[in-house]
């Protein structure tokens, strides 16, 4: 476990040093400082899964996560190059949205080992189609406009809901699975504060930028440390 508090205590770190980079300087050190501190949870997840040994789970764990760091980099890119952010963002939501597919393979296969009925899938998916209509629904009183991110936006809500769902349900067969239920959660509420900022006109709020990744890392991290415990 010393290994285990080690490279957790890194993540933190490089977390800490992100945020305080992005919120007092901004600039292309905030995008470096957040590149390491995606990858200090991706590298966590490969030292656990050094320490626990490789499986088709841990597998797709660690393909989710370094989708996350692909997204990580590519939504920053669309900081740096305004003319091209309308590419970089729905880059970022693809790179997301397939990592949120990794993990539903890698739930999908822990499932498979627990005593847990089949049906819930379909809950999960009713579940998530509920959340994001209402999400959408609701746009206007909340102040959000998705305009040409509309289809985009919605299909990314309904994996994340999906997730959240699915990932919940599967800790409740599996105690294992807690991490990676709170994790996956965690990103769903970073993204209702990403949608905020994107598409409710509050993209220079330090207070929702700070939530967000805060939020967001935390998730990241709690799901990177599930190799540990396999």
């Amino acid at each position: 476990m010393a290994l285990y508090f080690g490279f957790l205590g890194f993540a933190l770190l490089t977390l800490a040093l992100f945020l305080t980079v992005r919120l007092v300087w901004g600039g292309p050190f905030g995008i470096l400082t957040k590149a390491l501190a995606s990858f200090a949870f991706v590298l966590l997840a490969i030292v656990g899964v050094s320490q626990t040994g490789a499986n088709a789970y841990a597998i797709f764990i660690v393909l989710g996560l370094l989708c996350g760091l692909i997204g990580d980099i590519v939504l920053d890119n669309k900081v740096v190059y305004k003319e091209h952010e309308n590419i970089y963002l729905n880059a970022g939501m693809l790179s997301f949205g397939i990592g949120h597919i990794f993990y539903f393979v890698a739930s999908v296969i822990l499932f498979s080992f627990v005593s847990a009925p089949s049906y819930l899938i379909y809950i999960a998916l009713a579940g998530a189609i509920s959340i994001s209509l209402a999400i959408f629904c609701l746009s206007k009183p909340l102040g959000l406009s998705f305009g040409k991110f509309f289809f985009q936006s919605l299909s990314y809500t309904l994996i994340l809901s999906f997730m959240s769902i699915y990932s919940v349900m599967l800790a409740c067969y599996c105690p294992n699975a807690i991490l990676f239920a709170v994790g996956i959660c965690l990103i769903f509420v970073s993204d209702l504060i990403l949608s905020m900022q994107y598409f409710g006109g509050k993209a220079d709020s330090k207070f929702l930028t700070f939530a967000n990744h805060l939020v967001y890392y935390a998730g990241q991290i709690l799901i990177a440390s599930v190799m540990f415990f396999l």
